[in-house]
């Protein structure tokens, strides 16, 4: 009879009975079979991470994704530019006002980054552009 508190023994399909190699919730299966069986059911579905991420991140579905960018005619929001085509870059992302978590536009990474870098400021964005226009080699 279990003395009060303690857990009840699990044993696994693979035959593991050590509580310590179970998730912390009241899973039937260790990590190991845990993962194995995630590893199966993802293993060729690189969207899956995409999908997720949108989901997680922004509330996006990869159909609202698509549809932003159809409104965008394919091209950044900030630049114009069509997205690099150089593996990982080759997706715009999605730009937000941290303050207000609105959606934006889909920009590339590296617009994404100037604004950031710029923290969201008009006026450090529009010194930048006289500094740069400033020294303009003709």
């Amino acid at each position: 009879m279990p003395v009060k508190g303690s857990r009840k023994t699990r044993i696994c399909k693979c035959g593991e009975t050590d509580l310590e190699k179970f998730p912390p919730t009241r899973a039937t299966e260790c990590r190991k079979c845990v993962s194995t069986r995630t590893a199966k059911r993802t293993r060729g579905r690189n969207d899956l991470h995409r999908i997720r991420h949108l989901r997680r991140a922004y509330g996006f579905t990869p159909e609202r994704y698509d549809a932003e960018l159809k409104k965008q005619n394919g091209l950044c929001a900030i630049c114009g530019k069509p997205p690099d085509d150089n593996g990982l870059r080759k997706l715009l992302v999605i730009d937000h006002d941290h303050k207000t978590q609105k959606f934006r536009g889909l920009v590339h990474g590296r617009c994404n980054c100037m604004i950031g870098y710029a923290q969201d400021s008009v006026e450090t964005l529009l010194a930048a552009a006289d500094y740069l226009t400033k020294h303009l080699e003709n």
